[in-house]
Order: structure tokens, then sequence, then C-alpha cells
């Protein structure tokens, strides 16, 4: 995490564009819309939102976009993104951090050459109209002086000493080093390029010797390729005479990888959008910027490879943006190679699929200006045709029409190509090529282009024994793949994700995560395969078998939640922020701490079968206190919320974790008793080796009725609701546990929390379930060891226990781990705290007291000898006890200090008692009021769990032993520890042995 991060976790980017006086956004499905106020937009909104990625976009005459940091920059005429940073941190309430943080730097120099590029091109646009050869050779290519601005296109000047000194002092002004990778890209660099490189952590190998050559060096126009609208990439055509060679590239040691490039019009589709109707492909910028030109959105190719086309997404992105792609291409061999390849494999179709379109410019001849002859061989050319020959606008426009309505599907070019073949060159492209474009086609356009797709592949046929002879080859072949799939016949597993691992290994395999739309009734797998990248299928095929959603009556109805798409990926600290902040908007706690705690569980719920223990969270409250409103809205963000409510029984409860995994809601729990199964299956439910719950199952073996013993693993996260505590408290102990009080309903106004769920805020959880599953598929592992280190000596073992694997998520976040670890210990002071304040506690304080402090001492009530069982031991008598016992909770009720030698006459008046056998006027002895021997011996065996022993005509608590200190001694030093007392020994320090009689106050 960087800082970078943190500003973006902590203010969305709605927020900051609805700061904008003159931005008003409205929702629009998942993101937001409104007019941009970077141009003249009055009549259809050109500015979108998207809060997933946390960009926003002009989709106006802008045609740009970003991050918040872009968003500043923009406001800000002439901020770099240093400055930016600085300005959000503020916001943030950030501090900036030192500059010498890696990952930083790293993130800080990426930004800085997106900048770098921005600037330089700035530059590069204003030179082009300076220089009257530039401009007039863009001219020449057939573009007017509109769509030369349109597009952005720019000029790199001469690398005249004014020309260099303007760009450096562009890029002075706004910090960047003249040094730096960014700007060697723009300038060059001469000399000792291997050290330069290795200065600047650079493969010196992936750079030339002595010189490497920048944008400014051969005079050229200047293209700047964008990604969501902003510069990613420069790519140079030299002008004529410096043309030796035609263009030229960045290194992409200092670029990146060659990246397409896409014209002014072409819009990336949001959510919810209709996709655009057309977009043509072309090879080079030019025939882009001429597609603009005559109105057509275009992505040119650039020499980009096909792995990186494919790898990076942006094939996908073009299926996804457009429902039309028509590929125009160059009328000659270079351009033909690009549709059949080299292997005349027609690889464009494996990135685009059977039904990509292909257009073919129509060859006219015309002459030159300068008295040569021209013939249009790419798109480029027709728009020079029209401007030499002066063409009217309605004529060019029928020919680019006429140019792609003509296109064919490339399916029926590969037919074409395999009918020119003969013998076995013809059976090999039809087998490797034709046949399987044809069987991918769509059922219609197969049948629409039937005829078509026979004539290509038998031209010597006549129309009706080519018909035959392609019903027959595709015929045959499907039912060799049908006779293929019955031999090959996979297991079909319904699943709701599981964890598949490799049989070389096990760390290593498939992890699945089913996903459902309630608004579509439709269902997909998440998945993560071995090789770590991740996606979303309707099935996957593992290991022969097929795996499909289940989607059951208790997924389709909402009584199990899952994820309704792959969402965004964050980093843990987003992803923990954006859980607080809508637990925040969800629900109004009492204390702070309590919304991290509950986000640092909900998060953790969706890797909690990573570790072998977890904890519970718990809802404690009165009537009308909100808990259960509390736990269900959480619950709508943890992994697999399965509301109990819906389960009729334990039995049935069982069977529902084994099968969902997932985060259980028990609510009531008070009406559960140590005995209740609920509280079985709690206690075993946090330990993943132990989490089995037997019972027997009922089956008739040759007419006799015999039972069969099921195991149940009921392991997993559940979020519990209470008036009060379990009796048992090996459950009670598990739980996280937040108190809850009830608020009016002018509180909740107030703050802004909804009593009622909607559709809004249901959307609005899964987009974070969403967002969390990816997370899930990113991080998850199949066991996570917890260091020692994380464990906190200042809390209990069961505290460590219950709470180290959340501290686990976030240990990466030294800011959360401290929140957590502080959280943790506040949690255990308030138990500590309650515990100091019980009944059994007055007893060990009491025990303490007598052994430890002077002023008890002289009591003489600790006796000393020796015992059988004890060897030499220490020990107090039960009514000595109980006399002390009520001699404290006497000064604690009271409020006023008592002369310890009272305890003395009251022994002594004990005594008397006895000797006359009489009784107090109510009937009881006197050392029966208040606390007596017989609750005495009931504390001390089952609450503190000490040893006692019968000495004469009475019982004895042992409070050291020389035989058994672990269960005297040491007993009282854990317990002392347990219960909070550890101020008893501070105060015997200075304290006086007889203390003074005052009131309280």
């Amino acid at each position: 995490m960087t800082i970078i991060d943190d500003i973006k976790a902590r203010i969305s980017i709605e927020a900051l564009v609805q700061e904008t006086p003159t931005v008003k956004l409205k929702k629009s499905g998942k993101n937001w819309t409104g007019y941009c106020p970077f141009h003249a937009n009055k009549h259809t909104p050109a500015l979108v939102v998207f809060p997933d990625t946390g960009t926003w976009k002009c989709f106006g005459s802008c045609n740009e976009g970003g991050d918040i940091f872009d968003w500043v920059q923009k406001q800000n005429a002439g901020w770099d993104f240093r400055e930016a940073m600085k300005h959000l941190a503020s916001k943030a309430n950030l501090s900036m951090p030192s500059s010498h943080d890696k990952d930083l730097k790293e993130r800080i120099s990426a930004r800085m050459q997106a900048e770098t590029l921005k600037l330089a091109m700035d530059v590069f646009k204003k030179w082009l109209w300076e220089d009257e050869e530039a401009l007039a050779y863009a001219r020449d290519r057939g573009w007017t002086d509109e769509e030369i601005k349109a597009s952005g296109i720019g000029f790199n000047g001469r690398t005249t000493t004014a020309q260099v000194k303007e760009m450096r002092g562009v890029f002075d002004l706004h910090g960047i080093d003249p040094h730096s990778p960014q700007a060697v890209m723009i300038f060059g660099f001469s000399g000792d390029v291997a050290k330069w490189a290795e200065a600047h952590d650079i493969d010196p190998k992936a750079l030339p010797d002595g010189y490497i050559h920048g944008m400014m060096g051969k005079p050229g126009l200047i293209y700047a390729h964008k990604i969501d609208g902003k510069i990613s990439y420069l790519s140079r055509r030299n002008l004529p005479g410096f043309d030796d060679v035609k263009s030229f590239n960045p290194y992409a040691a200092l670029a990146g990888e060659r990246t397409p490039y896409m014209n002014r019009l072409y819009r990336s589709r949001y959510e919810g959008a209709e996709k655009g109707k057309l977009l043509l492909l072309v090879e080079g910028q030019g025939c882009a910027v001429t597609a603009a030109q005559f109105g057509y959105p275009a992505m040119a190719l650039c020499g980009s490879s096909w792995r990186y086309l494919i790898e990076s997404g942006i094939i996908e992105q073009l299926k996804n943006d457009y429902e039309t792609i028509t590929y125009i291409k160059d009328l000659d061999k270079p351009g033909e190679a690009v549709v059949t390849g080299n292997r005349n494999d027609f690889p464009l179709s494996t990135a685009f699929g059977p039904m990509l379109w292909i257009g073919t410019p129509e060859a006219r001849m015309w002459t030159r200006p300068d008295g040569g002859e021209k013939s249009i061989k790419d798109l480029n050319d027709s728009a020079q045709w029209a401007r030499d020959e002066k063409i009217e606008k309605v004529e060019v426009s029928a020919y680019v029409k006429k140019m792609i309505e003509l296109a064919q599907p490339i399916v029926l070019l590969a037919a074409q190509y395999a009918g020119s073949q003969k013998g076995q060159f013809f059976s090999e492209i039809v087998k490797k090529v034709a046949l399987p474009l044809i069987l991918a086609m769509p059922k219609d356009a197969q049948n629409h282009y039937a005829v078509d797709l026979a004539t290509a592949l038998y031209p010597d046929k006549t129309k009706s024994e080519a018909k035959a002879a392609f019903t027959k080859l595709v015929g045959e072949e499907i039912k060799a793949k049908a006779k293929s799939g019955e031999e090959d016949r996979v297991e079909i597993v319904p699943t709701f994700g599981e964890w598949i691992p490799s049989a070389e290994d096990p760390q290593v395999g498939w992890l699945i995560e089913m996903i459902y739309d309630p608004e579509t009734g439709k269902g997909a797998l998440a998945y993560r395969n071995p090789q770590g990248e991740i996606g979303v299928s309707k099935e996957l095929e593992i290991n022969r078998k097929r795996y499909v959603p289940n989607l059951d009556e208790f997924v389709r109805k909402g009584v199990v939640v899952f994820p309704s798409a792959l969402g965004p990926l964050k980093s843990t600290s987003e992803l923990l922020f954006t859980h607080e902040l809508f637990l925040r908007r969800s629900f109004l706690l009492d204390k702070p701490s309590d919304y991290k705690m509950a986000s640092y569980y909900s998060v953790f719920t969706w890797v909690y079968d990573c570790f072998g223990e977890l904890p519970f969270l718990r809802a404690r409250g009165g009537k009308d206190t909100g808990k259960s409103a509390f736990m269900l809205r959480l619950g709508y963000f943890c992994y697999r919320l399965c509301k109990s409510t819906g389960i009729g029984s334990t039995a049935s409860l069982k069977h529902a974790q084994e099968k969902y995994k997932g985060t259980i809601f028990f609510d009531e729990m008070d009406i559960a008793d140590k005995f209740d199964e609920r509280i079985v299956m709690l206690n075993v439910r946090a330990m993943k080796d132990q989490a089995y719950v037997w019972s027997m199952k009922p089956v008739t073996v040759d007419g006799q009725t015999v039972y069969e013993p099921q195991a149940h693993n009921v392991y997993g996260p559940a979020l519990i609701t209470m008036y009060g505590s379990f009796t048992d408290e090996a459950t009670d102990s598990r739980c996280i546990t937040f108190d809850l009080f009830g608020k009016d309903l002018s509180e909740l106004k107030k703050a802004g929390i909804p009593r009622r769920l909607n559709q809004e805020w249901h959307r609005d959880a899964a987009e974070i379930r969403n967002m969390s599953l990816h997370w899930r598929l990113k991080w998850w592992k199949p066991s996570m060891e917890i260091p020692e280190e994380l464990e906190d000596e200042m809390v209990s073992t069961r505290a460590n226990q219950v709470t180290t694997p959340i501290k686990y998520i976030v240990k990466d976040d030294p800011k959360a781990l401290e929140d957590v670890t502080n959280a943790v210990r506040e949690m255990y002071e308030s138990e500590i705290l309650e515990r100091a304040q019980s009944f059994p506690a007055r007893f060990l304080e009491a025990i303490i007291s007598l052994m430890e402090l002077p002023k008890y001492q002289f009591l003489g009530f600790v006796k000393e000898g020796d015992l059988k069982e004890y060897g030499h031991a220490k020990y107090i008598r039960y009514p000595d006890l109980a006399k002390t016992v009520n001699y404290i909770i006497d000064e604690m009720n009271t409020g006023i200090s008592k002369d310890v030698a009272t305890l003395l006459k009251a022994e002594e008046a004990d005594k008397e008692v006895d000797e006359k056998g009489k009784k107090s006027k109510k009937g009881k002895k006197k050392d029966e009021e208040g606390v007596s021997s017989k609750t005495v011996g009931n504390v001390v065996r089952k609450d503190l769990r000490l040893p006692v022993d019968r000495l004469g005509a009475g019982y004895v608590v042992i409070v050291w032993s020389q035989k058994h200190p672990a269960e005297a001694q040491e007993r009282i030093a854990r317990l002392r520890a347990k219960f909070g007392l550890d101020f008893i020994q501070a105060e015997a320090a200075d304290e006086p042995v007889n203390l003074p009689v005052e009131e309280a106050g």
C-alpha cells in the first residue's frame, strides 16, 4: 500500500466530482452521469463516473478520463501529479510519506510517464501549426484542419536549440528530470547508455549502444495513443525526406509494449450503455484518423502483437464495446498477410471469431498534384484521393459505405482459400481452419451463408452439388464430435464453489466460486486457475468433470446469499475501508472502533477457510437495540450469508453448513442452554480439525432398521445475537462482542441510517460482495500459517486464539494491524472489568488479600500445616473466607472502609454463639448471614476450581501446596490475571495496616 492507495481509499471519485459546483451527477445503474464541466456540454450528459473502478471519463469532445488525481489536475491547469497528490493527501488528512518509499516511487514514476507524454504532446500539437512543411504533409494525407486539431496530431520539431529549450522548460516547470526515462523517451540520449540504464533500473541489453533515439529524433507527425482518455504511448510517422524508415516506436524498455491507436470517435462502453454499432479495424494510425474524418470509430493495430492484444483484454474490450467489427485490409501483400496469416491460418479469426468482417478498399488510380500516379491501397489513400480529386463529401461517404457493405465474414474468406487448394492441401485447410470456423458460427449465420460457404469450398461443383457436399461435410463432423462426446463423456458436478488441488502439488489448483445474479436468475462460476488467472465462465471442465452452478431453492430464494458478479480487484486496505464505509452508512454504533472490528470480521469471512481456527461475532443488547438488524446487514457483505431463521431444526443447520460452507446467522441464542445441539455445534465450529458433529441416520437393510453414523463438517464463521451471555464459558469466550444500545428515530435520521433496506442498498451490498469475491480469488491459499509475532501478550490466550486470524489478513497494513490490536485489547479490558466485578471475583480478592495484604495478616486466617494429599500447605477455613468475603462486599456496597479487627470480633461472637448454642433473631447462625460456608464451597470448587480438603469438622481451601503448586498457588496467579485483580498487589506496597474509617466521596 502507498499514499496513492490510501488517498483513493478515503476519497471516492463520485464525491470528489460532485464538489465541482457545475456538476450534478445522477445515478445510472452502478454508475453516475452528468454534464462535463471541461467543455460545452449542455444537451446529452457526456461525463460518466465509475465508482467500481474509481475513475471518470468524458465521452464528449474532451475524450479524456482518469482517476481522482487526473480530475484534480484537469481542474487545476499546470498542476503536476505531485501537486495533485499533495492536495488530495491534505484533503484525506494523510501525511506525505518519505520520498524514499520504493513502491511509491514506482507508482509516481508510472504517473509521471503519463504526465510527461501529455506535456510533450501538448508542445508537439503547438509545433505542428508553426511548421509549414509538417502541416502541409498532414494536409497532404487528406485530412482537414478540423480533423487534424480534433485528432490531436502533433509534430516533434527539428531539434532546434529553441525547441529543445522550450521542451526542457515545460519539463522543468513540472518537475520532470531531463535525464529520467520519461524525458529520455522524448529527447533521446547520447553517451554511456549502459551506465545510464543501470542508474535507472533498466536492462542495458534492451537498449542500443551509444545512443537512444527519442521522439524528437527525425522530424515526423506524432500520434497520441490513448486508453480510457489518457495518453499511454506515442508513435511517429517520419516526414518525406526522412523516411528511409517510415515510422518510429519508442523502445519497449522505456515506453512498454507497442499499443494500438484508438481514434477520437472510439468510445468505451460503460455498463448499462448500448454497444456501438460499428468499429473499423485498420493497420496504421493514418487510416484511423481518416476513419474519424469519415465519421467512423476505429482502432489501428499499429503492429501490436496478437499476444498483447489478447492478454491485455483489448480484444474483449472491442467485442464488449461494439456490435460489429470490420477490418479494412490494405491492398498489398502485407495487408493480405494480416488476414490470411503467414501460415494461412487466418489469425484474425482466432482473436475475433468467425464473424469478423473483412472490407477491401476499391482500387482507384488518380494523378497526384506533383504529377505522380497513385492507386488507393488503404483507407487513408481514399482521403488523399478525395482531396486531390475534389470529390464531394456525399460521394466520399458512398465510397466508404460501399466498402463496408461489401465486407465479407472471415469464415467465408477462409472457405474460399480452402476451395482454391487441391487434394491433401484442401483437406488439411478444411480440417484445421475452415471447418472449425464454420462450426463456431452462430446457427442463424451458418444457415444464411450455407450456399456461399458451399460454393466457396467447392468452386468446381454446381450449386446443388456444392450444397450437398457442404451439408455432408458439416453433418459428418457434427456426428463425429457427438460420438467423441459420448466416448469422452464427463461427469456433471453442480457446485457452490470448491478447491480442486492439483495431483502434483496440493498447494496449486482450481479455486471455484459460484456467482448468482438474482435479477437475471442466472449463475456462473468465478475461478482462479492453476496459473493464477482469474475469470468467469458458465461452466468449467476440470479432470473430466464439468462443474456447473448449483442454483438450488435456497440460492434462488435468497436464504443463502452469493456474489452476483466478479467485481473489481481491491487491495486489502481498500476492501477493509469499503466494508467499513458501507457499514457506517448502514448502522449506527456507539463506538467507532466497533465499525472497524466488524469490517475486519466481514472481510475475514472471505478467507476463513484458510485458517485452522476462527472467532464468532456477537451483537448483544436488550429489546429494540437493533442487534438482529445490525447482524443481518453486516451479513450481506460476509461470505455466503446463511439465514438460519429459514432452517427448521438443528439437524438441518448441520446439513446447511456442510453444504454451503458459509457465514451462519444465529439469531436470539439466549434460548439455548449448554446442552443445546446448536451450542455443541458452535463449540466445535470454531476449530477446523474438530469441526465435526456426529449423527445417526436410520436406514433399512433387509427389512431391518439400522443406524449409520454420519459426520458433518460445520466449520465456519457465525454472526450471533443475544440479550446476555452463554452459560457455557468456552462458547462465550469465542465471541468478539459488541454491546448495542437503542437509538431513537431522530438519531438514525440525523446519521442517514436507513430503517428499511431498499433495492439500491442491496445493489451496493452486492457490489461489495463482488469485489470481496475477487479479493478472495486473488489471495486465498489452502492454508495460512499465523506467525507467533501476531500474538499479543497483553491479552488472554483465548483472545489471541480468536483474533489472530483477523490480524493476519491486515498484517501488511501497519495502521490496520494497530487498529485491530487496540480493538482486541479494548475488548479484553472490558471483559476483565466485567469479570472483576463478578461475585466469584470477591472470593478470589478475599484469598489474595488474606495471603498478601499486611492489614489482614494479623487475623491469622491463613493457616499452615501438613495435609496428607497436598503435603506442606497453606489453607483458609470456609467460615474465615466467608467472613472476609462479606467484609469486602460490605465495604463495596457501603463505600465505607471498616476496621479489619471487626472480623476478629465476629469470630469471637461466633464462638460465643457456638458455645451457648444460640441462634440469631432471624433464626440463623451468624456465619450464615451473607455469604455462607456452603456458598464458599460452591464458588471455590465450581467457579475458581481451587483445591479443597476436609479438616476436622469443616472444610478448607488450599491456597499454597508443596506437592501440587499448579493446582493451588499457580492457579491463583492465573486467576488473578483473568479477573483483573493485579491492583491488589499494587495497593499493598504503601497501604497502612489500619485504614482510617471515612466515607467515600
